[in-house]
């Protein structure tokens, strides 16, 4: 989870407005909901359905693949609170990937 911009109180007014459009520059930054994700790395996948687990305590909004170690071809996903299924296609028989799930 990324961190929310903490203020110090400051006599200097030049110092409050500038804190505060630091604020609001990171806050619109952290509202982001592809941020408020999760990595998951060197996940194992074969062929045909797979189950991941996520760990967001959420239903996620999607996810994209950081890593890859061969071709594949993901024909359909769907998401839960606890797990992502992916409908795969391999190239070779297993296929190690990292996820990252927001």
């Amino acid at each position: 989870m990324l961190k929310s911009f903490k203020r110090f109180i400051a006599k200097d007014p030049d110092n409050t407005k500038v804190q505060t459009n630091v604020d609001e520059c990171i806050s619109a930054v952290l509202k982001k909901e592809i941020l408020n994700g999760i990595l998951l790395e060197n996940i194992s996948l074969v062929n045909g359905l797979n189950q991941v687990t996520h760990k967001l305590g959420r239903t996620p909004r999607g996810y994209m693949i950081v890593k890859q170690s061969a071709a594949i071809v993901i024909n359909s996903s769907t998401f839960g609170d606890l797990f992502i299924s992916l409908n795969i296609t391999l190239v070779p028989s297993t296929v190690q990937v990292s996820l990252w799930i927001f």
